[in-house]
């Protein structure tokens, strides 16, 4: 193996080191390939809104509601946690390196992609329930709340969790004390 060269970061916590393995290729190809998705979701998602603003028949049939949520919510990833993540894969750290940054991006990751699977979930009950049990699905409740409530619960729990790891650390900067979130 001559023509693969690995590079190596060593992560101690104390209890021993664990090599990673990552070459500069498999970062470039992440690189490259997140990069590539990005730029056609981006466009695909506002062509999609453009559609769903325009065409008013589509935003008010209730079968859409929960394919707009997840269109939102996937356009929100793709346009504020992606780049995130690209920054980091590129230069192997956030830039520029904060702690808010980083409190930002746990908050994003922890809040949309559950958040999308929730709906996505919903979404497919909810086309199992308008095409085989109308009846459940007649009152708005029954139709908006599985869509809204999770979502604004996990936003809820996240922003608490974020908040809280944010202010031990502001806290310790303070009193001089060192924060080990993973211990």
């Amino acid at each position: 193996m001559s023509g693969v060269v690995n590079e190596t970061s060593d992560y101690d916590d104390g209890s021993g080191s664990y090599p990673v393995l990552e070459t500069s290729f498999s970062k470039k190809f992440k690189f490259s390939f997140l990069l590539a998705c990005l730029i056609p979701s981006t466009i695909c998602s506002l062509t999609l809104f453009y559609y769903f603003i325009r065409l008013s028949e589509l935003h008010r049939k209730r079968h859409n509601y929960a394919i707009i949520c997840l269109l939102v919510c996937n356009f929100l990833i793709a346009t504020t946690e992606l780049p995130v993540t690209l920054t980091y894969v590129h230069f192997d750290q956030l830039v520029p390196p904060s702690s808010s940054l980083c409190f930002y991006w746990i908050f994003m990751n922890y809040l949309l992609f559950p958040t999308s699977g929730w709906i996505m979930a919903i979404a497919s009950l909810q086309r199992y329930f308008f095409i085989f049990h109308k009846q459940f699905i007649n009152t708005h409740l029954k139709h908006y709340l599985p869509i809204a409530l999770p979502p604004i619960l996990l936003s809820i729990c996240c922003g608490a969790l974020v908040l809280a790891m944010y202010l031990r650390e502001r806290l310790g900067r303070l009193i001089g004390y060192s924060v080990r979130w993973f211990l």
